[in-house]
């Protein structure tokens, strides 16, 4: 179901004397179903507010939200608020349970899922986030860190979400940590079907998973677009917005000048980068031949 907004906007209530000071400017968007969306900018751009009226966190100035053909407003019914997840930032700040297998009961049974459903849902969300069962008996602060994102994480996707909002999940997990989380969120999304919008800094991971990409400066939106597009063809927004380029785009770029040529590749990621290099090269050297 594609989510889109129309005229979506946000004041703080204490600076509605300061029309410049809006959190986010009237801004239209149309996410389609099964995207993996970034939502980049630096801080205080309005990526978070943006999140946030999305989930329903938020009530907008003006403007409205539609989700697979009907208007959401504040009294969403059971079947959204089940439909769009949202995961804060530093996700095992969400865990509050004694033990993880009653964190992941917890929103099931607000919305009156059965004992034996429960059950066999954990079951199911560990075995997509990468965790044992063993996991179930244990409490949240005697899982390591990355133990506690994924177990925060499976608690949003007991209630089968097709949406999953994530602000900035990786946030203080090393670098390994930070791969496989992100891994783990695209073989889910794969694997359902779902769509993700995902705050975040690390313009090299959001060219690694993100096949489209909202631009945020000043609560202004400067771009809807994909990172191949952005960072190759419109580098001056991402200039603007202080967004630094991928190192993928700053290999082509320079590849591009060493070889005189646009080099044409099928998104930024390592793979696709790859590939349109070899591409290259081997056409450089059949014309060395001739």
């Amino acid at each position: 179901m594609p989510l889109t907004t129309e005229n979506l906007s946000y004041q703080f209530k204490s600076l509605h004397e300061d029309p410049a000071a809006q959190a986010l400017a009237p801004l239209d968007l149309h996410i389609q179903d099964g995207k993996w969306l970034a939502v980049c900018g630096h801080t205080g751009s309005g990526k978070s507010t943006l999140v946030r009226l999305l989930k329903g966190l938020l009530t907008p100035n003006t403007g409205v939200i539609t989700w697979g053909g009907e208007t959401l407003g504040d009294n969403r019914g059971t079947a959204i608020r089940q439909d769009i997840g949202f995961v804060f930032q530093q996700p095992e700040h969400q865990l509050f349970e004694a033990t993880i297998a009653k964190d992941l009961a917890f929103g099931p049974k607000l919305f009156g899922f059965s004992k034996t459903w429960i059950e066999e849902r954990q079951s199911e969300v560990l075995t997509q986030v990468g965790l044992t069962p063993e996991i179930l008996s244990r409490a949240p602060f005697q899982l390591s860190g990355g133990e506690k994102r994924r177990a925060a994480i499976a608690g949003v996707l007991m209630l089968q979400p097709r949406m999953l909002i994530l602000d900035e999940p990786t946030a203080g997990l090393d670098p390994l940590g930070q791969i496989e989380l992100l891994d783990m969120l695209e073989s889910w999304r794969k694997e359902t079907g779902a769509t993700i919008i995902w705050i975040t800094h690390d313009m090299n991971q959001a060219a690694a998973y993100a096949e489209e990409m909202v631009v945020l400066k000043e609560g202004h939106m400067l771009a809807h677009t994909t990172p191949y597009q952005l960072f190759m063809n419109e580098a001056h927004i991402a200039a603007a917005s202080n967004l630094n380029l991928p190192r993928t785009a700053q290999l082509l770029h320079q590849l591009e000048k060493h070889f005189e040529q646009n080099i044409e590749a099928d998104g930024l990621s390592e793979t696709a980068v790859a590939a349109a290099i070899g591409k290259v090269v081997r056409e450089e050297a059949v014309w060395e031949v001739f």
